[in-house]
């Protein structure tokens, strides 16, 4: 016989500056790597920006209990075993988006570390941005299975056939899976 309990805890905290290219450009800002087409660096004027901060944390937990034997006689082996394991995951999500525009976002990928920069807008101050939406998602996930395998080995002291092996193996497995989005 054998049983086991496993629990894992994750806390995760983000934050997200998100920058789109925009339809324009600083004028005499794109260059291209030397004898290509490739761009290697550009200024992007107006750029959309998106701020998301979130929380996910998430709760996982398994169950398992197993019994099993094994009993030999002279000829005969009869083997069995039966197991159940429950398992749950449980998801907290929430965040928040803020929206706005970048003055100037400049993409420079021609240095060994290519770097990002946006300037002339202040992404720090509350007047630059706009809310845009906000997401909560509690949602929990459970699983179960039961298990039972049954076998049987015979051995003929004499004939064409020398052992017959049978057995049989059922299982038994349900799931749950709760929508919980909510986003405005």
């Amino acid at each position: 016989a054998e049983g086991s309990y496993a629990e894992l805890e994750t806390r995760q905290n983000t934050y997200q500056i998100n920058v789109q290219a925009s339809p324009t450009f600083v004028a005499g800002s794109p260059g291209l790597f030397p004898g290509t087409i490739d761009l290697s660096h550009i200024t992007w004027a107006n750029a959309p920006v998106s701020i998301l901060s979130f929380a996910r944390d998430t709760l996982d937990r398994t169950k398992q209990a197993a019994v099993g034997g094994v009993w030999t006689g002279k000829a005969l082996t009869l083997k069995s075993d039966v197991s159940y394991t429950q398992s749950s995951n449980t998801l907290f999500f929430s965040g928040l988006t803020l929206g706005g525009t970048a003055a100037n976002f400049t993409q420079d990928l021609s240095t060994d570390v290519p770097s990002t920069s946006i300037a002339g807008t202040n992404l720090l101050a509350p007047a630059n941005l706009q809310y845009t939406g906000i997401s909560y998602r509690f949602r929990q996930f459970k699983g179960e299975q039961t298990t039972g395998r049954f076998d049987g080995e015979y051995e003929f002291s004499d004939g064409f056939i020398n052992t017959l092996l049978a057995g049989v193996r059922v299982a038994r497995r349900g799931a749950s899976n709760a929508s919980g989005l909510i986003v405005a």
